[in-house]
């Protein structure tokens, strides 16, 4: 239960720092400064962190559970989501 709540944790952190990916682009003074690309290396930091939980807490319970229709359903959003190539 542990790891969902941390997964949680993760997306919601995510979530902030996407968000001001939202905002930032509009302004491209704010595009250039220390605070933005610190912001920006928390992010990939996350999100590597997050791919990297995913990876050794559920995939191999996902891929090893004896239902396949459950694997079928929930890994393809698991890999093609969190798994972006430009994260590894």
């Amino acid at each position: 239960m542990l790891t969902l709540v941390e997964l949680h944790a993760q997306n919601h952190e995510i979530t902030e720092l996407s968000n001001v990916f939202l905002i930032s682009p509009k302004d491209r003074s704010m595009c250039d400064t220390n605070c933005a690309r610190d912001v920006f290396f928390q992010y990939k930091k996350c999100v590597k962190e997050h791919i990297e939980l995913v990876d050794q807490k559920l995939c191999g319970k996902l891929i090893a559970y004896s239902d396949s229709d459950l694997m079928l359903k929930a890994l393809p959003p698991v890999m093609t989501c969190l798994s972006p190539l430009w994260m590894r």
